[in-house]
């Protein structure tokens, strides 16, 4: 049995991720299903904007 509240994300839920670089926190983002869905494969989320990666 699988519980898919745990790998699928819910329809206009706002998500959040923090990460820490030298135990200082970085700048939150906050996302949505909808925000994922409009990246192209080669971008990633950068606070509320999209961005290229290093190619």
């Amino acid at each position: 049995m699988t519980d898919d509240r745990l790998t699928t994300l819910a329809a206009d839920q706002p998500y959040g991720l923090a990460a820490y670089d030298n135990a200082r926190p970085t700048v939150p983002i906050t996302f949505t299903a909808a925000d994922l869905a409009e990246l192209g494969p080669d971008e990633v989320l950068v606070g509320k904007h999209r961005a290229a990666t290093r190619k």
